[in-house]
């Protein structure tokens, strides 16, 4: 099971990937819109291939605990992640990455409120203080 979901994880991070790359990037002095977009989907594409690696050196299916508990936090990262992008153009980038990053910190294991909470806002700010202050790239 462990290796079906990290096969479609890595199937949907290299659409991702593919439809990033769509978009315009820029120069490395300025990127443009496309430049986030196009780093997750690397990024998403190297993990997902790292992780299928090992599980297919892991041991075999069922020895490992499996089923909803093993599927459910991925479907919830790629969910998030497909839900990421058109909540941008609807709330804007700093809402829709703090929601983003709550729900990704709260599927990890994540409990304590005053971190999440504390962890999505920084972590929003601090990206778009980079992105739209100094590398001047326009955010939604």
């Amino acid at each position: 099971m462990k290796r079906a979901v990290n096969l479609v994880i890595l199937l949907f991070c290299t659409l991702y990937l593919m439809l990033a790359l769509a978009l315009p990037m820029g120069t490395p002095a300025r990127p443009g819109i496309g430049f986030m977009p196009i780093l997750l989907g690397v990024g998403g594409v190297v993990l997902a291939g790292w992780s299928l690696g090992n599980s297919m050196l892991e041991a075999p299916e069922g020895t490992h605990f499996s089923g909803w508990h093993a599927v459910a936090p991925p479907l919830v990262y790629l969910t998030l992640l497909a839900l990421y992008v058109p909540a941008m153009s609807l709330v804007g980038f700093m809402f829709s990455s703090m929601a983003v990053l709550t729900g990704l910190l709260l599927t990890a294991g994540l409990r304590n409120p005053l971190a999440v909470g504390g962890l999505a806002i920084g972590f929003s700010v601090v990206l778009q203080f980079v992105f739209a202050t100094l590398l001047g790239v326009p955010l939604p």
